[in-house]
């Protein structure tokens, strides 16, 4: 644009010093229309702006991490007047992969122009995908206009599902049936006895056999079979974001295990309550949760915690709680004696997958009778 307007001034120049050496009628018609030359493109470029028309589409707003997705948007002039070049910029966000930046293309009257790339997550999260600017220029190109774009398109990251060895969950079948964690429902497969229906029974419990020689409606008893459980626990302390796909994938990886294994699974982090329902729902809770900062003081006698001192209040409250369950898998990203020491005093079978061994000392000396698991990767 800069150029553009120097070769206009220097236009000028050459016809005023054209007039000065041949002063004529048709001079002084290029001098006119020189001038008057910019205020007719400024008031098409006026119009053109308003008749600009945008769309933008994601192929998936959801995707796993390592995935591409491909990003639309279709830019269209609907005014029958031109308009030179367009300069579109999109958003550069962090841990997204894209080859294109900027673009710069000219776009006439009622023409589109459509632009569409691939986008690759490099880690999980919530990103903002769509258009930072646009710069609309005159076609002679003194003037620029910055054409609103408020839009934003959300893509979804989400973290990824790895196969994990087997991991020892205690079963029903492995000596403690007595224990009183275990959640009972009934078997449908099993008649215990035959009674009188009563309004609260439900069509499955209907024996419509007996009810049609009684000629009135008689229920089954089903026996209960006891339904094995697991609770995974997440220390979501802030941390690089790369430390924490790596403990969030292994969190949903193993979530994805033990919901295979016909468990009864649910979750639990700080800042979000224990929930229970099936994998799709539980990934989908994990996979949106927040990650938390905590303030860090130097000082001994400041009353802030670090982030692994907060995740150990945390569990020492979750310990209070009492919760029913029968395995008990905490994911953390510092090993410390202290968060053993609290994991001891679980009634639960206990497992303990962790990031980093250099904090722990001596664990071993906790009597600690769960079991540690080797690092994650």
């Amino acid at each position: 644009m800069i150029k553009n307007r120097v070769v206009y001034i220097l236009s000028i120049a050459i016809i005023i010093a054209l007039i000065l050496i041949y002063e004529d009628p048709i001079t002084y018609l290029a001098l006119y229309t020189a001038l008057l030359l910019p205020f007719i493109s400024l008031f098409i470029s006026i119009i053109t702006r308003q008749k600009f028309t945008i769309s933008e589409a994601l192929e998936k707003n959801e995707i796993v991490k390592g995935e591409e997705t491909s990003y639309y948007v279709s830019i269209k002039n609907n005014s029958f007047l031109p308009c030179t070049s367009v300069n579109v910029k999109f958003f550069e966000t962090p841990h997204i992969e894209t080859l294109h930046r900027e673009y710069i293309f000219p776009l006439g009257a009622k023409k589109k122009y459509d632009v569409s790339f691939n986008i690759e997550a490099r880690h999980r999260g919530f990103f903002e995908i769509g258009i930072e600017g646009i710069i609309l220029y005159d076609f002679i190109g003194l003037f620029s206009f910055k054409q609103k774009h408020k839009k934003r398109l959300q893509l979804t990251v989400l973290p990824r599902i790895l196969e994990v060895n087997p991991i020892s969950l205690k079963t029903a079948t492995e000596g403690i049936e007595q224990n009183s964690n275990f959640k009972a429902e009934e078997d449908y497969s099993i008649v215990t006895d035959l009674r009188k229906y009563v309004p609260t029974d439900g069509y499955k419990k209907i024996h419509w056999k007996a009810s049609a020689k009684k000629n009135e409606l008689i229920s089954k008893n089903f026996g209960t079979a006891k339904k094995n459980s697991v609770t995974l626990i997440l220390d979501n302390t802030a941390a690089e974001i790369g430390e924490e796909d790596k403990i969030l994938e292994a969190f949903v990886s193993v979530l994805n295990y033990a919901w295979g294994t016909g468990f009864d699974v649910s979750i639990a982090a700080m800042g979000m309550p224990q929930t229970s329902g099936n994998f799709e729902f539980l990934y989908k809770q994990i996979s949106s949760i927040q990650f938390i900062k905590h303030k860090i003081d130097d000082n001994k006698n400041s009353s802030f915690a670090t982030g692994s001192e907060n995740f150990t209040i945390y569990l020492k409250d979750f310990i209070k709680m009492q919760i029913e369950t029968d395995n008990l898998i905490i994911f953390t990203q510092n090993l410390t004696n202290e968060l053993i020491a609290k994991a001891q005093f679980m009634k639960n079978n206990t497992l303990i997958y962790y990031t980093n061994k250099s904090t722990i000392t001596e664990w071993a000396n906790a009597k600690y009778t769960g079991e540690v698991i080797n690092e994650l990767t």
